[in-house]
């Protein structure tokens, strides 16, 4: 009875699947990459509705409200001043999570 459960255990076939051969470093990588792509998508449309904001206001206001004209484009500047300093920041943390990872790798 005991050499039979051996001989059933030893003829078991071993698999492995494409998912656990992904080390941890990798799958910290691509999840910091999809975090950065999507925070840097929306920050590009933030970007472009201000914009698409600016010049809409700027065209009703018409020519003689430069004053308008002229604070509408701080503001424009404004709000890509802080989407870029977001992205920055982003890009920061999602490097030093791949690095991070890298490192957790190296000591495993």
């Amino acid at each position: 009875m005991f050499t039979r459960n051996i001989a059933r255990s030893a003829t078991r076939a071993f698999s492995t699947t494409p998912v656990a051969r992904k080390t941890m470093t990798d799958s910290v990588k691509e999840t910091a990459d999809a975090v950065n792509k999507k925070v840097g998508k929306g920050l590009a449309d933030a970007i472009e509705t201000t914009e698409k904001g600016a010049q809409a206001a700027k065209e009703s206001l018409g020519v003689g409200a430069k004053e308008s004209k002229h604070k509408i484009d701080q503001a424009a500047e404004t709000t890509k001043a802080k989407a870029n300093v977001t992205a920055a920041k982003t890009s920061e943390k999602t490097t030093q999570a791949k690095h991070k990872a890298e490192d957790m790798g190296k000591k495993y």
